[in-house]
């Protein structure tokens, strides 16, 4: 709970929380209240943008000044590269070479080097992991992060203040870290708001 509070509070200056709207047809169709989060109204228009955030804005200034970095397929790249932007810090981004040339050009268009290594996602990301080291960068992986993991919670933190409950949640599931967030948050906010 602590550090999704804790993660709230970061990210709060730099992000409004993402609106919920009835989705009429669904609730119609299937005879209950469906409502969705829409995380796409965030910049860069995917959720990864809270843990980055976070995962920048839990190290010390000094320590951003150096750099971000990481691998990416795109989403979580685009994140960082926007929240680099945004605390005027360079960002170094490493992408496999099935990444599009449209995701690197946003990547590029927030400011940050692009660099392509490998046919795949861990080949890039283990360049990303050598050069973070050699430079003195701080490294985000895209999902098994505590500070990326604990940016995801503060979506069903927000749920919860806009909601006051939910029987259930739908999430969809990659790596893991929106999952593993919304789960720790839920463990939490849960039982705060039944018992």
């Amino acid at each position: 709970k602590s550090e999704i509070e804790a993660a709230a509070r970061r990210i709060s200056p730099y992000l409004e929380p993402s609106p919920v709207i009835r989705a009429n047809h669904y609730s119609y169709l299937l005879g209950a209240e469906i409502y969705f989060k829409l995380e796409s109204m965030l910049p860069t228009r995917f959720f990864k943008v809270r843990g980055a955030f976070n995962a920048a804005l839990s190290r010390s200034s000094e320590e951003r000044a150096r750099g971000l970095m990481t691998a990416t397929g795109g989403n979580h790249g685009l994140a960082l590269a926007y929240v680099a932007h945004q605390l005027s810090v360079p960002a170094s981004i490493f992408v496999p070479e099935t990444t599009s040339q449209k995701r690197k050009d946003l990547i590029r268009s927030y400011g940050a080097e692009v660099t392509v290594r490998g046919r795949s996602w861990d080949d890039a990301n283990k360049q990303a992991i050598e050069v973070a080291k050699e430079q003195g960068r701080i490294y985000v992986h895209p999902f098994n992060d505590r500070a990326m993991i604990a940016g995801s919670g503060t979506i069903f933190k927000e749920l919860v203040e806009q909601m006051g409950r939910a029987d259930l949640v739908v999430v969809c599931i990659s790596g893991g870290g929106l999952i593993s967030g919304l789960l720790s948050a839920a463990d939490y906010y849960s039982a705060s708001t039944t018992g």
